[in-house]
Parts: C-alpha cells; structure tokens; sequence
C-alpha cells in the first residue's frame, strides 16, 4: 500500500484500487489491531506484511509516509493527504512500529515559496501561517490514528537552516523554506507522548566523529533561531543519525565478502589493495553502467556483490518500494559485514589480548 501527498481526484490519492476514504477500526490499547483489522483490503495487507516480519534484533522500526508527489498548494484541499496521515498512522500502529516521515522533495517542490502557485498574489508570511496550519492538521492526523506515536523524519529544521546560511538569508529563498513554519505546526500539535525525531539524513556522509557533534549541536542548539515555540520543541524534538554503510555505493562499490576493502573501513591507503578511485571498475569488481552521456546512471538496484546475498528490491516509478528500501537492505549488508569482520578478528591471534590468550 502507498499513500500519497496530493489533492482529492477519485481514488488516486492512494495507488491501492480502494479508496483511501475507507477508514481502520482503532487498534487496541496494546498497539495492535483487533481481529476485525482495517477496513480497506491493502491496509490490512500492509499490516499483515508487518506483523509477519518478526523483528528481533531493531527494536525501533517505522513505517514510511512521504511528502510525494506533493503537487498541490497548501491552500489547496488537503482533505485526502490528512486522511492519508491518519490512514498510514493507523497502520502502523496496528504493525507495532512508528512513522517514517519523509520529507525530502523528490517530486513537487513543497516547501519552496517561489515555486507556490499563488507565490505572485499571496506574500511569504500568508504561505508561512497556512504551512504551520498544515503542520498541525498533519500531526493531529497521525496522533489520531497513533496516539504518542514516535515520528522520524528524514529532515527537520536543519535543511531550512543550512539552506538560509544559519538564518542570515531569509527563509523564502530557500527550497525547503516553508519546512519550517510547517514543522512549528507539528510541534505545537504534539502531546500524550508523541515524539518528534530528527534522522538528520545528511549524515549519511559522515565518517568522523566531529560531524556528528557539530550536527547534534545543530538540532539541539543552533537551530532554536528558527522554531517557534522554543520551550516545547526539547521537549517533543530529539536528534538521531541516517547511516548508510556503503554511501556511493554506485561509485565504489561495496564488498560482502571482503569487508576491509571498503572505502570506509580503511585505515590507511596504503595497507588497502583495492584499486585506486580513479580506475572504472569498484572495490566489489564491477563497471558501472554509463549512459551516452559519459556520466553513471542512477541505477536503482544494488552492486552485484550485494545481488548474491540481497535479492534487488524492485522500484515502481519512485524513490519508495514495497517492503524494505535499498537504504535499509543496505544497512543490513553493511552489519553483516561488521559481524563478518568481528569473525576475522576473533580467529586472528594478533588481535587477542594477552589475558585472554590460551
């Protein structure tokens, strides 16, 4: 099932052939459905597939709810795209696991003042109280199908704030502006519970300590020049961190069986025996597929070394696929390959300390 972020037409605000306009019987104090489950068939299908799933070892798991394809305006009807909230909150709810909300602009630039399509009779402060409406209407919506629900973004304050120079440009001249009068709505909406993360995920280049310090230091700190209500949003906002273990994997590859070949893992240039960067072909041994143009195509599955072990997850047209996402099956590539490491290590004497050598 995937819900969208669009105006009312029929029933194409959801891709399912049953009309989002169906509703789910309220789960059970205990965080899953009753047996009567949601009306609509795909939702109940969704749940099924999260139940099925068995998590064991990630304690926290969400369900993803994007700003896709987001073409409307914010003065436009939002009937569907709160009901879709309300929907996709239900469900995961009834799936025992929070809300991923996605709010990167793959499609329609949302948050982008200048792009509104009434950006040329209606002034920036007028297009920033309706996206704090919206923000309210949003998290109402999710806190009624989920109540305390845990929400984790993708980005929050920081891209506004990082786009603006750290607030010496002003908020419309930016591409995601309008993010944050939107997030002050959700923040003055949250109560019994709710939290609101920053997944930061910027952070998916990040391989030293002191980038995560300085950008802890911006969601908790720096970023307070932008929100609204100062008091609460310590109060429902908490900062966490996107780690994608192959990060240009399309580039570089990334190799399963030989885990210390991976750029990351590296500790010197000189003890790794991968090829060098300049040379077409990866660590994982294979050549990019390159378009006419010179340049490596956007290829959505991943390198063959990860196809062995991790069949490729099949897209439909978007940056969401059923199921997991590449990032995530990535990750899990990338924790098999620490646990592989931790192998080597153990079975190699060297790396045994002396009081417990035997």
């Amino acid at each position: 099932m995937r819900l969208k972020w669009m105006r009312p037409h029929s029933t194409a605000a959801c891709t399912t052939s049953a009309a989002c306009s169906r509703t789910a019987k309220t789960p059970t104090s205990s965080g899953r459905a009753g047996q009567a489950g949601v009306h609509d068939p795909a939702g109940q299908h969704a749940i099924n597939d999260l139940k099925a799933a068995q998590f064991k070892r990630l304690r926290h798991n969400f369900l993803r709810f994007n700003v896709t394809p987001g073409n409307l305006d914010w003065f436009d009807d939002y009937s569907a795209v709160i009901n879709n909230a309300r929907l996709a909150a239900q469900v995961a709810r009834a799936g025992g696991v929070g809300m991923l909300f996605d709010t990167e602009q793959y499609n329609a630039q949302l948050f982008d003042y200048r792009k509104q399509t009434n950006a040329a009779t209606k002034t920036w402060e007028q297009y920033a109280a309706q996206a704090r409406r919206r923000g309210r209407e949003v998290m109402h919506a999710f806190q009624e199908g989920f109540p305390g629900l845990k929400v984790l973004m993708t980005f929050a304050y920081g891209m506004p704030w990082q786009e603006s120079d750290a607030g010496k440009r002003p908020l419309r001249e930016g591409a995601y502006g309008l993010l944050a009068p939107f997030l002050d709505g959700m923040v003055e909406a949250a109560e019994g519970g709710s939290q609101l993360i920053d997944g930061w995920e910027s952070a998916y280049s990040y391989f030293e300590e002191k980038k995560f310090r300085t950008a802890r230091q911006m969601i908790h700190q720096d970023i307070l020049a932008l929100v609204a209500d100062r008091d609460k949003y310590p109060k429902v906002f908490s900062a966490s961190f996107g780690l994608w273990m192959d990060y240009q994997w399309r580039e570089k590859g990334w190799n399963v069986e030989q885990p210390e070949r991976n750029p990351i893992l590296r500790t010197s240039s000189k003890r790794s025996s991968a090829p060098p960067s300049s040379t077409r072909t990866n660590t994982c041994g294979f050549t990019p597929r390159r378009p006419a143009g010179g340049r490596t195509a956007a290829v959505h599955e991943p390198a063959p070394c990860l196809r062995r072990r991790h069949p490729p997850c099949r897209f439909s047209g978007g940056p969401t696929c059923a199921g997991f996402g590449l990032e995530t099956r990535r990750f899990f590539a990338g924790l098999q390959c620490s646990r592989i490491g931790r192998a080597r290590r153990r079975s190699d004497p060297r790396h045994h300390s002396p009081a417990k050598s035997h």
